[in-house]
């Protein structure tokens, strides 16, 4: 079982542990995660040859490169075929590239403000007179 078990029950979450009473969130083992989730897309988004990324550098040859005139009358007919098929793909897969990037910054966000709302709880439960979770975790529902 791991992260990529298509069971959602059986999925282990790092940082997540509890019952149906409630659920704990261990702040510490989630902004570690987070760390990783953050480093892993850096990755992403550092250019190196052969990556998405890369390509999306690049850019496209140019259009004497696979044969095409920059008109219609000009070069080979095939030629414009595969530059126009080539600069389709390119715009595709720069699109995609960055929908995947934005998505992967949105969940490391909601990560963090899931940490901070679990800090915000604890606090309001302190000041409450409630007994908020151990140093480092926050406890929503069920009995403390």
């Amino acid at each position: 079982m791991g992260y990529y078990d298509r069971d959602p029950a059986k999925i282990t979450w790092p940082g997540l542990e509890g019952d149906k009473s409630g659920t704990e969130i261990n702040r510490t083992k989630m902004k570690n995660a987070i760390d990783d989730l953050r480093k892993d897309l850096e990755k992403y988004g550092k250019t190196v040859n052969g990556t998405a990324k890369d390509v999306q550098d690049r850019g496209l040859p140019s259009m004497a490169a696979v044969g095409a005139g920059p008109t219609n009358q000009d070069g080979y007919p095939a030629g414009r075929v595969v530059y126009d098929s080539m600069r389709t793909s390119h715009q595709a897969l720069s699109e995609a590239y960055q929908q995947f990037m934005t998505a992967y910054g949105n969940v490391i966000n909601a990560l963090e403000q899931t940490v901070s709302n679990s800090s915000k709880a604890d606090q309001g439960s302190a000041v409450n007179g409630n007994s908020p979770g151990q140093s480092g975790t926050g406890y929503y529902g069920g009995q403390t």
